[in-house]
């Protein structure tokens, strides 16, 4: 069965009324099969260069709702697709969570967390290759760089991303991590992340408790009140 290096995808989950929490580990992660393949990469460990797959991996769910798209985190580690991967740990403060390494802060969590928000998309073209060969040069620095090939266009877009990134740190960078999930499959010891548009996916909303509702009411009740008498 092919496998594809660890993942990252997408959620933004901050809806009005609801928090969340931390981390939940009771998850249901399907890794979906269609994927980018042959992002050239030159890193420690791996051939000069390493032909790699990565995002978008689309068909990708949680808890049975899909994911919009789904990027490679860990660049030496593989996760099998087409699998259901249960007990599946999902953070949103840029940590992961495993058995085997308990809690690890992924390098450069905001950086990657900013380079999602502006150009993560789904599908199998130059644009989505390119921000998987960004991503993983964020994560992994020198160990990991882009090797331009015959993709002149892959490479230009790969860098224009990178400075683009550059210029926001230089002004003050966004911080957008809690805007993503950052999953980590039960059984893989390694580094991954989700991001998804998907609302609420594995977390459990807080309601709003009834206090603040019946404030709200009556203050809409005032105010229509108030205007009945001004008239």
């Amino acid at each position: 069965m092919k496998t594809i290096v660890l993942v990252i995808a997408s959620l933004v989950f901050l809806i009005a009324g609801t928090a969340n929490a931390s981390y939940t580990t009771d998850n249901y992660l399907y890794v979906g099969t269609t994927y980018a393949t042959g992002i050239n990469v030159q890193g420690v460990g791996l051939p000069n260069p390493g032909n790699e797959s990565g995002g978008s991996i689309d068909g990708s769910t949680l808890n049975g709702a899909n994911l919009a798209y789904v990027y490679c985190l860990g660049l030496y580690q593989n996760v099998t697709v087409g699998v259901t991967y249960g007990s599946t740990t999902v953070t949103n403060d840029g940590t992961l969570v495993t058995a085997a390494n308990g809690t690890t802060a992924v390098n450069n969590a905001t950086q990657i967390a900013w380079l999602l928000y502006n150009y993560g998309q789904n599908g199998q073209g130059v644009n989505q290759s390119a921000l998987q060969a960004a991503i993983w040069t964020e994560e992994f620095g020198s160990n990991a760089v882009y090797v331009p090939s015959t993709a002149g266009a892959l490479y230009t877009q790969y860098t224009s991303d990178l400075n683009n990134l550059a210029s926001a740190t230089s002004v003050g960078l966004p911080n957008y991590v809690s805007d993503f999930l950052w999953m980590t499959p039960s059984g893989d010891s390694g580094i991954q992340a989700l991001i998804g548009t998907e609302l609420n996916v594995g977390v459990s909303p807080t309601p709003i408790p009834g206090a603040a509702w019946l404030l709200g009411s009556g203050l809409l009740w005032l105010a229509a009140f108030r205007k009945r008498f001004m008239v």
